[in-house]
């Protein structure tokens, strides 16, 4: 069983690493070949994108819980 639970924690290292790395890759390739500037989020402009990722989330669990509540038939 911790072998188990050991290997989707590596797995989610894994693909955080890889997420990463292609990010830098794109912002790296954005400023050379492309002759862009590097030009970081503000904290406020990160705040707005997280808060529209959770706005995001929520409407998904509104979906789903609409479609469970359609399923169960009142007597």
């Amino acid at each position: 069983m911790s072998i188990v639970i050991s290997l989707t924690i590596a797995n989610r290292k894994g693909r955080a690493v890889s997420a990463t790395a292609r990010k830098l890759a794109t912002k790296l390739w954005n400023m050379l070949y492309k002759r862009q500037h590097y030009n970081p989020l503000t904290v406020y402009g990160y705040l707005d994108q997280k808060r529209k990722r959770n706005v995001i989330e929520l409407q998904k669990q509104i979906a789903n819980i609409d479609a469970r509540m359609s399923d169960i038939k009142l007597a």
